[in-house]
């Protein structure tokens, strides 16, 4: 599931019995966890993402939070230039296909939306070379599930920069 334990201790000091112990450190960042129903890892998101046939180049996933404070995994996309001309592509059209497959790879994915009245993706495609560009910026690549603040924040702001230029 993704949680994280160290082991404190191999005897238990009160009576000398030879028990391992425990403590919770963490969750894994490569496992996004929403609303502790469906845990979504970076195995699955390419799975997606090779199921849909859409011609991702790269992504990053995040989880976020909505203005009600429920969590969602927000997709960041970049799609072949190619495809941008010939092809129907919008946010709103990725997503709907992104969410079918999630929904047939993971049970609780589906049922996210049912039982609890949530909608657990949002995807916002990228300007063809941002990836490349923070790339060539930083002198390394984006970690792809959760990246820190400021990794992220650096991508958004070249993105940004980039929509300028076009």
């Amino acid at each position: 599931v993704g949680d994280m334990y160290r082991c404190v201790g191999l005897t238990n000091q009160e009576d000398r019995t030879q028990i391992p112990r425990f403590e919770y450190v963490d969750r894994v960042p490569w496992i996004i966890d929403i609303a502790g129903f469906t845990r979504i890892s970076e195995n699955g998101i390419k799975s997606v993402i090779q199921l849909s046939g859409q011609p991702v180049t790269d992504w990053i996933a995040v989880k976020e939070y909505n203005e009600k404070k429920r969590p969602y995994l927000h997709l960041y996309i970049e799609v072949k230039k190619e495809a941008l001309m010939y092809q129907a592509m919008s946010t709103d059209i990725l997503k709907e296909l992104l969410t079918t497959y999630f929904k047939y790879i993971d049970q609780d994915y589906r049922d996210l939306k049912k039982i609890l009245g949530m909608d657990p993706l949002q995807v916002t495609i990228f300007t063809c070379g941002t990836f490349e560009a923070y790339e060539k910026k930083t002198g390394k690549k984006i970690h792809q599930m959760s990246p820190s603040h400021y990794e992220l924040k650096e991508l958004l702001d070249i993105q940004e920069s980039l929509n300028r230029v076009i």
